[in-house]
């Protein structure tokens, strides 16, 4: 709420804490005060700055830049991976026992195995996956895209939080507006009397 709305609350409760968007952040109502949350005494003085620091990455999709972590002969061409998330949810995971004698040539130490669908993985990653006779994923490439679908899970997080704060302080403004509404109610049922 912004700080109009705030001091419009009619006789708002010790305790009271709001989420003020425009001016400061948090409050709460005490002793017919509104207090910042964070009311710990008078501001010391500033220290000193101290040095700036190396420039960092100036976007996810800056290929200048991440390319630069890596040596020039190695880097050949670029690519972001966007929507993670959305491509892994789509991938399911296995477990399944290895028969010995099919296995060919091959040596297995297990023949319990936990997986991800090769072919699932190959549609929305081809390169994580080979075939010389056996398929099979490169696991260790799939962290990228978990480090990415990490990230969007982190901003969905956010945006559902503020949205959670949003309807906190609509609850809030509403039972301020009900309380005043009783008290008006209130009033006029003892002016009748």
């Amino acid at each position: 709420m912004t700080y109009e709305q705030r001091n419009a609350i009619v006789e708002p409760a010790n305790g009271l804490l709001i989420y003020q968007t425009d001016v400061g952040s948090g409050f709460y109502y005490f002793n017919e005060a509104w207090r910042p949350i964070s009311d710990f005494g008078p501001t010391g003085p500033t220290g000193p700055t101290g040095d700036t620091g190396p420039a960092g990455l100036t976007s996810d999709n800056d290929q200048e830049n991440t390319a630069a972590f890596l040596p020039d002969e190695v880097v050949v061409g670029y690519n972001t991976y966007d929507n993670a998330l959305h491509y892994l949810l789509n991938i399911r995971d296995f477990s399944y026992l290895r028969r010995q004698e099919q296995s060919g040539d091959k040596q297995f130490n297990n023949p319990k195995n936990l997986r991800v669908m090769d072919q699932e993985i190959e549609k929305a990653y081809p390169e994580l996956v080979t075939n010389d006779g056996y398929r099979s994923v490169d696991y260790a490439q799939i962290t990228p895209f978990l480090v990415e679908a990490i990230k969007e899970l982190a901003l969905k997080n956010q945006k559902l939080e503020t949205k959670v704060l949003e309807i906190d302080m609509l609850k809030i403004e509403l039972a301020s507006l009900k309380a005043m509404f009783l008290k008006k109610i209130n009033i006029q049922e003892i002016n009748k009397k």
